[in-house]
């Protein structure tokens, strides 16, 4: 019996010392489990734009990457961004993109990094899912840790043309717009655009041109005179000094370019224009040596009506005359009359075209950003060291560095002034 008992508590003694054991290894396991978590860093990033990578979690001063990839497959042409992070738990240590040909600031207002890229030739081709951007940080904090990408600006190519995906951070919701150009003597026009909000000028409303122009070998204009020049009130507001060469009210701004005084025009009533230039001194239609196109008749509007998704502008003529040479008393010959064609001959010497363009004037040599007289690659090279705040602002001249005239100065226009230089655009 003394024995059993002996063997009972024996046994009972071996379960006790065991169970002893196997709870210290457990506490040391769990505290040593709870010591690793302790020093991890679980770090997520997110976009505006671009897709994400997984979170992903490291142990402190282990490295770790950040990768945006395309959400859709683009034709891109250029890229604005800037990138945020948490860098009491990183430690910024680079950027890498598709593409070797990108500017970076690691010291960037408002954004712990800020970069552009951008094209003036063929657009880089990007299928969906493609890498845009990695980051590369070391971490030394541990917890949670966020990176964020904001694309600020990013253009697209497509079949039709270039549209704008990204616009001042905002992801475009497209509002198409297209203005018609109609008239009884100049030959009809009309633009067309996919979403009219991008070419919001800094006061927050759209404006658009309308121009007339002639052109010419050695004709030299004498009259012309407005029947009426109408638009639709409810959509469109005359601009009585917005005009492209500065301050000066007038509808026929050639009169001013030349020296040859101001025409006059008279708001009839909402809508309706008419207006009328005479000289005695005949004014060239254009220079001879090299047959440039002037604007005969131009008028701005703002957009009243955003919603109305398509308006017309009609002018129409009811005399122009002209001669043959400059000489103080011109023999005047007539091409229209009481809005009609009279003389088809001299008409077929000239050409009549017509302009419609979105976005604001401006004053000054446009795409002259640094305000050396001429416009070349230092204007493009000027205007991106800007964006990355390399350059300050006192060395560039904004006036004149919205180029593709959309209202905004950002990574478009140094893009456009690229493909400039680079002799894909012979305008602006």
């Amino acid at each position: 019996m003394k024995t059993t008992f002996k063997k009972i508590s024996s046994i009972l003694l071996t379960v006790v010392m065991l169970f002893s054991v196997f709870a210290v290894v457990s506490a040391s396991a769990a505290e040593t489990s709870d010591a690793v978590g302790a020093s991890n860093l679980t770090v997520t990033g997110s976009s505006n734009y671009c897709t994400v990578s997984e979170p992903v979690t490291v142990q402190t001063n282990q490295t770790v990457t950040v990768t945006f990839k395309t959400p859709a497959q683009l034709s891109l042409v250029s890229i604005q961004w800037g990138m945020n992070y948490d860098s009491t738990k990183l430690q910024y240590q680079g950027v890498t993109a598709f593409t070797d040909d990108m500017l970076v600031n690691p010291n960037a207002t408002g954004y712990n990094v800020m970069g552009s890229i951008s094209n003036n030739g063929a657009p880089f081709t990007l299928a969906q899912g493609a890498t845009v951007l990695t980051f590369t940080f070391k971490a030394i904090g541990t917890g949670d840790a966020s990176v964020f990408l904001k694309v600020e600006d990013l253009m697209n190519r497509t079949s039709t043309g270039d549209e704008i995906l990204v616009n001042n951070g905002v992801v475009q919701q497209e509002v198409p717009f297209k203005v018609n150009a109609a008239s009884n003597f100049f030959a009809a026009g009309s633009k067309s655009v996919n979403n009219v909000n991008l070419y919001k000028a800094a006061d927050g409303n759209v404006y658009v041109t309308v121009e007339y122009k002639l052109q010419a070998n050695n004709m030299y204009l004498i009259n012309i005179d407005i029947d009426e020049l109408t638009y639709d009130p409810a959509v469109l507001e005359w601009q009585e000094s917005y005009n492209m060469y500065g301050n000066v009210v007038d509808l026929f701004p050639f009169a001013a370019e030349y020296n040859f005084g101001p025409g006059t025009y008279q708001l009839t009533a909402p809508g309706r224009l008419v207006g009328n230039f005479t000289s005695v001194k005949p004014a060239a239609w254009a220079y001879g040596e090299h047959n440039d196109p002037i604007t005969a008749v131009k008028a701005v509007f703002k957009v009243k009506d955003l919603s109305a998704g398509e308006t017309t502008v009609t002018c129409n003529i009811d005399t122009l005359t002209y001669c043959s040479e400059s000489v103080s008393q011109p023999y005047m010959q007539y091409i229209a009359i009481d809005k009609k064609v009279v003389n088809a001959t001299n008409k077929a010497k000239g050409t009549y075209s017509t302009d419609v363009d979105f976005g604001a004037a401006v004053e000054g040599l446009l795409g002259d950003v640094n305000n050396d007289g001429v416009v070349n690659i230092q204007d493009a090279t000027t205007l991106q060291r800007y964006f990355a705040e390399y350059t300050n602002i006192g060395a560039v001249n904004l006036a004149v560095a919205d180029v593709n005239r959309d209202g905004k100065i950002n990574i478009r226009d140094v893009t456009q002034l690229q493909r400039f230089v680079a002799g894909f655009i012979t305008a602006f």
